[in-house]
């Protein structure tokens, strides 16, 4: 139970990427100092809810989820290898070193 109502802080209502679903941040501390943080989403009636702690990703399952990631893909030979003089953990280096 939280005594004080001064150690309960809610943040701004922001609407997130997802149509009709909204986002506030929530910090919970006491007297001691010590205080949590999480996120509440909810509809736009507010009579729902979904409570998390940490980093939360929203997707948006309307979109190519590769649309990024193509421009970055290399048909290379030498994508794989980080080059033709990559060191490979282990193995001798050219001057005679060992890599890692």
């Amino acid at each position: 139970m939280i005594s004080d109502p001064s150690h309960i802080q809610l943040g701004p209502v922001i609407p997130t990427l997802m149509k009709g679903v909204y986002s506030r941040t929530l910090r919970v501390s006491n007297d001691r100092g010590q205080a949590v943080s999480a996120t509440i989403y909810t509809n736009a009636t507010a009579d729902q809810m979904i409570l998390t702690q940490g980093l939360g990703q929203i997707y948006d399952l309307t979109k190519d989820p590769w649309e990024k990631i193509d421009g970055r893909i290399s048909a290379s030979p030498l994508a794989p290898t980080g080059g033709r003089f990559a060191p490979i953990i282990g193995q001798p280096l050219p001057d005679g070193g060992k890599s890692f």
